[in-house]
């Protein structure tokens, strides 16, 4: 095995030195990892904050260990310290078998998603386990954590309005992340419908598919669209038996933020 060394570094940091570190990405980002593992070598953790897309970036080597978050922080992570040891992963279930930690209930966690229907911060349903936040870099070292977080709005370059100019940059990152087969999960709603209109715009084709039965609203909307631009449309039916059957699953997925509503 490789070793892991730590040093201080000229300007007096503590710097973590990684000879090949294993390199896991989670969610879509603009980098393969061969990329993403040439990018660290030359700038360190921290020019992997700011790469296009939504990702978690998960970098170990023995027992260190960096996480880096995108941004907007949509591919959720989470972490717990317990006996100076490091346990970190995707979903929550996870993480207790590995730890050995016991249930608690997050009170006021569990309070904002009775209220809210999602968690708030970055709390989660165990007051001893947490998300790592957006736009951070976390590093576990030598039985420590540090983490540097940076807000989403610190991250944008302050200019001039301009609506058209809004409009082209969305349309260039829906042709960017289309790629050569691209699905859309259309419902009747705004979103999914912008997003359409944006690829057929710009000659893009899509396979729709919409969850649902099919009496409802949004398949019925969808079938329409699907209809008028001649795009292929499936539908994925679900019924209450479906739910009840994979709730656990779902469940541990989700890690708690959401309710069965959703």
């Amino acid at each position: 095995m490789l070793s892991i060394l730590s040093a201080k570094s000229p300007e007096g940091r503590m710097a973590f030195f990684y000879s090949e570190p294993t390199i896991q990405k989670i969610g879509y980002c603009s980098h393969d990892v061969s990329s993403l593992r040439r990018i660290y070598e030359k700038k360190g953790a921290e020019g992997l904050t700011h790469l296009e897309g939504e990702y978690t970036l998960v970098l170990t080597q023995g027992l260190n260990c960096i996480v880096v978050t995108s941004p907007v922080g949509a591919m959720h992570y989470f972490y717990t310290v317990r006996g100076g040891r490091f346990f970190h992963g995707d979903q929550i279930n996870t993480i207790l078998k590995q730890s050995g930690l016991a249930w608690q209930w997050n009170w006021s966690a569990l309070g904002d998603l009775c209220q809210l229907e999602n968690l708030t911060g970055n709390a989660t349903l165990h007051p001893a386990i947490h998300r790592v936040p957006p736009g951070s870099i976390l590093k576990f070292g030598d039985g420590s954590i540090s983490l540097k977080s940076t807000t989403y709005i610190d991250t944008i370059a302050l200019r001039p309005p301009d609506p058209d100019e809004a409009v082209k940059a969305f349309n260039e990152s829906v042709a960017t992340w289309a790629g050569p087969k691209p699905y859309v999960s259309l419902s009747g709603g705004f979103d999914s419908r912008v997003i359409l209109s944006s690829m057929l715009k710009q000659g893009i084709k899509p396979h729709l598919i919409t969850m649902g039965t099919s009496n409802a609203t949004d398949v019925q909307v969808a079938r329409q669209i699907a209809t008028k631009f001649g795009l292929q449309h499936d539908l994925i039916s679900l019924q209450l038996d479906d739910f009840l059957t994979h709730a656990p699953t779902i469940s541990a997925i989700t890690n708690g933020t959401k309710t069965s509503w959703h």
